[in-house]
């Protein structure tokens, strides 16, 4: 069975998209969805309006249903209190923070994403009076943590000097508790920065020996049961890179605790990295020129993390009881 084609049906049922939005939408890596997008566009199943700028199904379809709450998108916490005062604080500060550049595979993520992580982290147990390291933090997520004031320690770890001097200049400012340290991470960890935290924040490169960098240095950082809240996309990894990142964790004493789906959008509409398409190979495989970027289609899954220390051994179990299965009924037997 053909799945990606399903999918693109799916998508394209019932609607006219922009091709932003439509990649938005997917559920596969940009790879596989351009590759059978020009065998569809090539069979007539697509078509592909130039006037418009749009991508439709050549038969007409009823639009599949959407259920996805309007006002969590899906996230399943809503913004208030001490998190919006935050955000909102935020959003003044950064509109003229520095814009994302190539030569650091940078993007950010937008600031309303930002809060409901934060939000999510807090429900986890995992904010309030924790020591917090971030590895890179082109999302400035530090500044958004600090301005909330509920971690007992934030330390960012980051190689642009500009996104340094723009959180250094905020943190005296505003007396924030945030240590900014120039830090090239394909190095390991300086020693006093090993086991000493509750949790790692990172959106690493999608390369699959990025990732394994990043979770690396994650790893060193963090004290026994420490926790990591890291970002990955479909888009850039397909299935067989995720099962190759799930084994890695595996093998690393890490355990997947939980996997938010299309979590964090980045910002594509608001900044010029729109300029640096024309070098992306996704513009150079298509058959069409796109148009101008009108969505923000570049989505992250975010999975949630635990780094375990020693391995406990074997369960000592049966069809149906271990030590750990407290609801289960406890075996009995009939008296004849």
């Amino acid at each position: 069975m053909n799945y990606v084609k399903e999918d693109i049906i799916r998508v394209l049922s019932g609607k006219k998209l922009s091709f932003w939005e439509f990649l938005s939408a997917q559920q596969y890596s940009l790879k596989e969805v351009v590759n059978e997008l020009k065998k569809m566009l090539a069979d007539k199943v697509v078509i592909w309006d130039e006037g418009e700028k749009k991508l439709r199904l050549q038969e007409a379809s009823p639009p599949c249903p959407q259920d996805t709450c309007p006002a969590c998108k899906g996230k399943g916490t809503i913004i208030r209190g001490r998190f919006q005062d935050a955000l909102d604080k935020f959003s003044r500060i950064t509109i003229n923070r520095p814009i994302p550049i190539p030569e650091f595979d940078q993007g950010y993520i937008l600031p309303h994403d930002l809060a409901q992580k934060a939000i999510l982290m807090s429900e986890r147990g995992d904010l309030d009076n924790k020591d917090i390291l971030i590895l890179g933090d082109d999302d400035l997520f530090s500044l958004y943590l600090a301005l909330l004031g509920s971690a007992s320690r934030i330390v960012v770890l980051e190689i642009d000097e500009r996104l340094l001097k723009f959180l250094t200049d905020w943190q005296k400012k505003e007396n924030l508790p945030l240590e900014c340290r120039a830090c090239d991470l394909s190095n390991p960890l300086p020693p006093e920065l090993l086991s000493s935290f509750d949790v790692f924040i990172s959106e690493p490169p999608e390369s699959l020996e990025g990732l394994k960098i990043f979770f690396s240095r994650g790893r060193e950082g963090l004290r026994e049961e420490g926790v990591g809240y890291v970002g990955l996309t479909r888009l850039e990894s397909s299935i067989r890179k995720w099962k190759a990142i799930e084994l890695w964790l595996l093998n690393n004493d890490f355990v997947i605790t939980d996997i938010f789906k299309d979590f964090s959008r980045y910002a594509e509409t608001k900044t010029d990295i729109e300029k640096f398409y024309p070098h992306f190979r996704l513009l150079q495989e298509l058959p069409f020129s796109p148009g101008p970027v009108d969505f923000d289609w570049y989505t992250s899954y975010l999975l949630r993390i635990v780094k375990l220390e020693k391995d406990q051994g074997e369960f000592a179990s049966d069809l149906y009881m271990d030590e750990e299965t407290w609801t289960t009924p406890a075996k009995f037997k009939h008296e004849g």
